[in-house]
């Protein structure tokens, strides 16, 4: 499993600090074409899609749960096929995956979904 989990400390108003386990998960994962493996689940971070006829592009839209966080400093780092995807309060991680070839090759192809926290989380905003 993909999806790690990293410690949040917040400090409560009696001034003491809480631990918390830092939220990363997806709340939604879609494609412009194909059909994934098997339903969404959050726990999941890599799927692989089906396509029933040839594309040579594929976009993945990945959907962040920006209510749990408190900063865009501490959303999470979403990579999708090896690049990491821009996204922002109302707009999902998007990326299109370039998967080339030609209509005689095989349709299955593999879309990995990575979800982590910011390196250095509350400190570093996303650009």
């Amino acid at each position: 499993d993909l999806t790690f989990l990293a410690l949040l400390l917040c400090v409560s108003r009696t001034g003491i600090v809480v631990a918390a386990p830092y939220y990363s998960l997806l709340k939604g994962l879609r494609s412009s074409s194909g059909a994934w493996d098997e339903p969404f689940s959050p726990e999941r971070t890599t799927y692989q899609v089906r396509l029933s006829a040839w594309e040579p592009t594929v976009t993945v839209y990945a959907d962040v749960d920006f209510n749990r966080y408190l900063s865009a400093s501490d959303y999470p780092v979403v990579t999708i096929y090896g690049h990491r995807a821009d996204y922002g309060p109302g707009k999902p991680a998007v990326h299109e995956v370039e998967l080339g070839g030609s209509p005689l090759q095989e349709l299955l192809r593999e879309v990995d979904i990575v979800v982590e926290p910011p390196a250095d989380i509350g400190h570093t905003a996303i650009q």
